[in-house]
């Protein structure tokens, strides 16, 4: 043991590893993928959330005065995406799948308001042609 100090001691005063700033952090696959699945899951948890907002709000919607009251917020759950980033750590296919009953809430409100034309709230006719589009593929 005392020739292995001998030998790395010196290695060590000349500065011969690097400083843990610049060294990798060591990681093990089972940490990456316990962060992956924590990731997931909150990804899975933020649409939820966002989802049942959405359809909360669609589905206070019922006069002209209402659909201008809740406009903004609904364009903004309507619009929003996860990052590139966070579609990175999931698979996007189990989250479609998961939250297939949700986004059956959402279209069936989006359905009834389209027919009465969002009672006249410009801003969120204007996404229209969006959803149906992407209805069409």
């Amino acid at each position: 043991m005392k020739c292995l100090l001998t030998v790395f001691l010196p290695l060590v005063a000349l500065g011969a590893t690097a400083p843990a700033d610049e060294q990798p952090p060591m990681t093990f696959p089972e940490e990456e993928e316990v962060k992956q699945e924590a990731a997931e899951a909150e990804l899975r948890r933020v649409i939820r959330e966002r989802g049942e907002k959405l359809v909360d709000l669609l589905r206070r919607v019922q006069d002209a005065a209402s659909a201008r009251q809740h406009a903004a917020a609904i364009r903004e759950l309507l619009l929003w995406e996860p990052t590139q980033q966070q579609m990175e750590l999931v698979d996007e296919e189990l989250l479609a799948v998961e939250f297939l009953e949700s986004f059956a809430h959402i279209s069936r409100e989006l359905e009834r308001l389209a027919r009465v034309k969002f009672y006249g709230e410009a801003s969120l006719q204007d996404l229209m042609p969006y959803f149906e589009e992407e209805q069409k593929n």
